[in-house]
């Protein structure tokens, strides 16, 4: 019993999911508990309020009821219907507010050409700057976007009844702030994965532009507090013209001030953005420039890439956008997309997969196999069988070590116990017997190794014998076998003895590397073999083809060195710190000292290459020419030589790759350019790599489902312009002309729900549509939680969008009744919304309070930290905001 108690916690702990789900939960179950408090109790009616509670005649401000006799019908069926409408509503607007904000995506992505001073070269070079500030962004466009239909349903509806106050409007952008702020914040910190270093803690999120959050923090609460120092102390229960214009001019302030912080205006240094500010920079126009086709190469190798170009050119597309900035307009969008079975604009972002221990050998990566690759590989096709496996194929030790420790790891199944036979053979190092007292190593022969349930990995040591004699470096083999329930990944390890009784011989790993005529550096290797023992010294040098008396001896006919390479025109000269940290270079002699340290097996000069056209091979090579301590000895190779070409091969390869990079990244484009193309996207469901590569190979019917619950909503606003059309300002226009009219629908069907259901039109808002229109922000936090390196995207937009909410949310119905009004004055009853006001600010306070105790560094960041603290932070806030819901609710329905 206990351990299934240990188990579940484990589980709850180790999976966001359940832990989100547990959440939504609670939220579910606070709104069963609210609409039941705030209902009048069955008993408390007497039979003509029963009857009246069965034939509620309900009306909307604009549209609804559809029939005159609506009333009459049964309210359980008018509730279902309703709320099938609102939620239908809901997505539509969600929808809407996708293109809306795809269209100041592609206005606030405009770029001009501009000069600036390289800092690496000190050089003029051409760079394009974005237009719009980031910060200025956010806070403009970008907030309009995603508190769009909180703001118009306030418009609409104090148009709607005829320039007087409504609750409806007012009580939803109150109670978006709640939700936002406390339960989306509550869900964040419940995002992220358990961190491999520490399983104790999350991963932790800190917000960078702290300096922008604590601004965009005090405007919002502010912005609160201003509701009722307006409402119930200037003027009480009214608004002037001139509260009207102060709430509207407290939104360019905002703007004005985060603007001056992103420019450093508060601090001593240069008012200027830093250059990480600009966040794209292209050359000659191209999103994709060849270094970017280069590094795909690179990044794959060379054969790899030729063999797959589109495989190589997807993966450098993926993580090109996986860097890239992400502000929550694309989070918003990607939300949004997901819900109703869209194109993705945002890659998924995938953990990589890293090995437990760091890699010993130094073979290279052909010769280093990692356990984990082979492992996560197999366990996809085992089922749950156990398997077994060295993690490394092999590792290097010094004789003089006393015993080398192997690591052996185990996966798949791990509720049972499970044991192994492992032994040692000879391979040029022979083992110490009776026969043979020279040996290098004690044998092992068939010792059991013992995995207990719950166990993941076990070491394996064999004892090293050292000597005062001399012997080249020599390997032997431990090996692995299971019986049948056991599945072995790696079951052959081998352990290299190193020499630690000479200096060593020294030598190139290879006689020549090609390299290509846009390669900028090229990295030698020199190897130290037989010999580990104390500091060598290895003097390096480099000469021209035409300097040297005879052509350097090269593997292989293929080979074609061409003319001499130029100092200066083709490659550099070395420098100190070319071979390593200690290396100097010797201006006199014109050599590199290369310093090996004691036991030090290899080291690595880098040679600085300069770009350029080349019509043939030129060459240069590098030659050891003495080393230091006499009793170190010259290896194989003492030359290398450096032939640099120009492949046309490449340059085609690097060409089909940047078009096909191109292709790639215009898919996670928001932007649209012919009105065909929406209705095939809107008509088309679009699945993402991991659907397409995933078990079944295709999508789930969740997706087609969501395809088909939306299809009406995507195909209806695939009549909006493209964003292709001046500038993206169109289709801002005309989508913001669609969410308006659907926010007129949301009001009229939510003000019908909440009657039936008995509930004030406040309560409604509160809950029901501050939740509707603020699941699209729900998903985007949870996504920009996870896909950041930072806590911006998911917190710092929430403060600023929640300041804007009141801002113009209010600012703007607030300016048109008062100038309606001869008197210049609204009339506004200001007891519900001023309590609910003070309550969320009180909740508001203490949660902004313990964001800021979060950066401390025994938590780390905002979102994550300690397993504990952070479930405390998620519980708190969650409990905050249904402390906001009921206390609201209650007050609204006259029960305190």
């Amino acid at each position: 019993m206990l351990r299934s108690l240990v188990g579940s916690e484990m589980c709850i702990r180790d999976s966001p999911y359940i832990a989100r789900l547990l959440l939504l939960g609670c939220l579910g179950f606070a709104m069963y508990a609210i609409v039941t408090v705030v209902s009048p109790e069955e008993d408390q009616v007497n039979s003509a309020s029963r009857q009246l509670l069965k034939t509620k005649f309900c009306k909307g401000d604009t549209f609804l009821p559809i029939r005159a006799d609506e009333q009459n019908d049964d309210l359980v069926l008018r509730g279902i219907l309703y709320a099938i409408a609102l939620i239908y509503l809901f997505l539509g607007v969600a929808i809407s507010a996708d293109v809306f904000m795809a269209s100041i995506e592609v206005i606030t992505a405009k770029v001009y050409e501009a000069e600036l001073i390289s800092q690496d070269s000190g050089e003029l070079v051409n760079v394009e700057v974005e237009v719009w500030n980031s910060t200025v962004a956010n806070l403009t466009l970008m907030a309009l976007g995603s508190s769009a239909p909180e703001i118009l349903l306030a418009v609409v509806e104090i148009v709607s009844k005829n320039f007087k106050a409504g609750d409806l409007g007012p009580s939803t952008i109150v109670g978006s702030a709640a939700f936002n702020l406390l339960f989306i914040i509550a869900i964040c910190c419940l995002s992220l994965e358990v961190s491999e270093e520490d399983d104790s803690k999350y991963d932790t999120r800190k917000i960078e532009e702290f300096g922008v959050f604590i601004i965009t923090a005090i405007f919002s609460l502010w912005a609160y507090f201003w509701l009722v120092v307006s409402l119930s102390w200037i003027s009480k229960d009214e608004v002037d013209l001139w509260e009207a214009l102060l709430t509207l001019a407290m939104f360019p302030i905002l703007v004005w001030v985060s603007w001056a912080q992103d420019k450093n205006w508060f601090r001593e240094g240069a008012k200027v953005a830093p250059a990480e500010k600009v966040r794209r920079v292209t050359v000659n126009g191209a999103d994709v420039d060849p270094d970017m086709a280069a590094g795909a190469i690179e990044a794959m190798g060379r054969d790899a890439a030729s063999a797959d170009p589109a495989a190589a050119a997807k993966a450098a597309a993926q993580d090109l956008m996986s860097k890239k900035k992400k502000s929550r307009l694309e989070y918003r969008i990607q939300a949004t997309r997901k819900m109703t079975g869209g194109k993705s604009i945002i890659p998924t972002r995938k953990s990589p997969s890293e090995g437990v221990g760091a890699t010993t050998s130094s073979e290279g990566p052909e010769a280093s196999t990692d356990m984990n690759e082979l492992l996560t590989k197999k366990d996809d096709e085992m089922n749950g069988k156990c398997i077994v496996g060295f993690e490394e194929s092999s590792c290097k030790v010094s004789e003089d070590c006393g015993s080398v420790s192997v690591k052996v790891k185990r996966s798949g199944c791990l509720e049972k116990e499970v044991k192994i036979t492992y032994s040692t053979s000879d391979g040029s190092a022979k083992a110490q017997t009776e026969s043979n007292m020279a040996g290098r190593y004690l044998p092992v022969v068939s010792q059991v190794l013992v995995f207990k349930p719950g166990e993941v990995e076990k070491f394996i040591l064999v004892t090293i014998i050292d000597d005062n004699e001399w012997q080249p470096d020599e390997h032997f083999f431990i090996s692995i076998t299971g019986d049948d329930t056991v599945d072995l990944a790696l079951g052959t390890h081998q352990v290299i003895i190193l020499n630690d009784d000479d200096p060593g011989k020294f030598a190139f790993s290879a006689t020549s590397v090609p390299v290509l005529e846009n390669d900028s550096s090229v990295t030698l290797k020199i190897d130290r073999v037989d010999g580990i023992s104390g500091q060598a010294l290895v003097y390096v040098k480099l000469y021209s083809l035409d300097q040297l008396a005879e052509a350097p001896t090269l593997f292989g006919g293929d080979q074609v060195l061409g003319e001499a390479a130029v100092v200066g025109q083709h490659y550099e000269q070395l420098k100190s710190g070319d071979g390593g940290p200690d290396s100097l270079w010797n201006e006199e002699d014109g050599e590199l000292e290369v310093v090996f340290a004691h036991e030090q097996d290899s080291q690595e000069v880098k040679i600085e290459l300069i770009p350029g056209k080349l019509v043939g091979n030129v060459t240069f090579v590098a030659e050891i020419t003495h080393i230091e301590p006499a009793g170190a000895k010259m290896g194989m190779h003492k030359t290398c030589a450096v032939i640099k070409s120009n492949d046309k091969n490449y340059q085609h390869l690097m060409e089909e790759i940047q078009r096909i990079m191109e292709q790639e990244l215009s898919k996670y484009s928001v932007a649209t350019e012919t009105w065909s193309e929406q209705f095939i996207a809107a008509m088309t469901i679009e699945a993402d790599d991991d659907d397409e590569e995933g078990e079944g190979g295709g999508l789930g019917w969740d997706s087609y489902l969501l395809h088909f619950l939306s299809f009406y909503w995507k195909v209806l606003h695939a009549f909006v312009p493209p964003t292709s059309y001046y500038g993206g300002w169109c289709t801002f226009g005309v989508s913001l002309c669609f969410i308006g009219g659907i926010t007129c629908g949301i009001g009229d069907v939510a003000k019908m729900f909440g009657c039936v259901l008995g509930l004030q039109d406040s309560v409604t808002a509160i809950t029901f549509v501050a939740l509707g229109t603020s699941l699209p922000d729900t998903f985007a936090s949870k996504e920009a939680t996870i896909g950041d390196d930072t806590a911006d995207a998911a917190i710092t937009n929430v403060t600023g969008s929640n300041s804007v909410n009141v801002f113009l949310g209010l600012g703007i119905p607030w300016l048109l009744a008062t100038l309606y009004h001869s008197d210049r004055k609204l009339p506004y009853p200001s007891g519900d919304l001023v309590f609910s006001v003070l309550v969320f600010f009180g909740c508001a306070v203490y949660c902004i309070a313990l964001l800021v105790y979060r950066r401390s560094d025994w938590i780390g960041g905002e979102l994550g930290g300690p397993v504990k603290f952070c479930w405390f932070t998620s519980v708190s806030l969650a409990v905050a905001w249904f402390i906001y819901i009921l206390l609201s609710s209650l007050k609204a329905e006259k029960q305190i």
